[in-house]
């Protein structure tokens, strides 16, 4: 290959990289101003209300694109208050703002820290058959949760308390949970959970932190190790955790 060739293919190589640089600007360009879209009047013809009282403007040629079920409620007039207004009974602002934003760009920027609003922002994405956002949170709770892989039993005091708080949010959720004919992806981050907590040394102060959903979710499937969990723990105490 001479000096030629050689500097001719440099030269595409630095073309095709400044267009791929080019091409992610401008997608980025555009998730940025499609954001700046939501919720905003001036680029909004519907309104929705939420179960807060809040008001969430939206594009609803947009949403009708975007979401069968959306679709289904503007065209159709559903749940409409008045001219251009729906009710949201189901949904706070700050969970449909998300949905919408998902929506809105393919992307969802919430950290996932907030366990509850994830969870009621898994609730919304069933209502709205958003399979794909559904998977998105799934993925974020996943990788918050893994972490606990890289700790060496038993846990800190603290962790142990971080997931007990976790399981006792998604079994708050009940609804979002499957009847065991079809696992879902919440499914298998719960029982990572009760996998987590039943590994270690729990005493009755954690589980006087465990919701009475959590605390059934956790008898149920600690499988067959259930024997060794409970008899750590005498009945006294475990009625007790409870306040009994």
């Amino acid at each position: 290959m001479g000096d030629s060739d050689l500097r001719s293919r440099s030269t595409f190589l630095d073309q095709q990289t400044k267009k791929r640089k080019a091409h992610k600007a401008a997608i980025s360009n555009l998730r940025m101003d499609m954001l700046s879209m939501i919720n905003d009047p001036e680029y909004s013809d519907v309104t929705f209300v939420c179960k807060d009282g809040g008001s969430v403007h939206a594009c609803s040629m947009l949403l009708v694109v975007r979401c069968p079920v959306l679709k289904k409620m503007l065209i159709n007039g559903k749940g409409e208050v008045e001219v251009n207004k729906f009710r949201m009974p189901e949904i706070p602002s700050p969970v449909l703002l998300t949905v919408f934003e998902f929506l809105y760009t393919g992307e969802m920027r919430k950290h996932v820290s907030d366990w509850k609003f994830m969870f009621e922002l898994i609730s919304a994405s069933r209502i709205f058959l958003l399979d794909d956002l559904e998977d998105l949170i799934c993925e974020k709770l996943w990788a918050d949760i893994s972490m606990a892989r890289n700790i060496t039993y038993p846990f800190p005091d603290d962790m142990i308390n971080l997931l007990v708080c976790r399981l006792s949010v998604a079994c708050g959720f009940g609804k979002v949970l499957s009847d065991g004919s079809d696992v879902r992806n919440v499914d298998v981050i719960c029982l990572q959970l009760v996998e987590f907590l039943n590994y270690n040394p729990l005493t009755s102060a954690h589980f006087r932190n465990l919701s009475e959903e959590a605390f059934r979710y956790f008898l149920v499937h600690t499988g067959s190790r259930k024997e060794t969990f409970l008899a750590r723990l005498s009945l006294a105490q475990l009625l007790s955790s409870f306040g009994l």
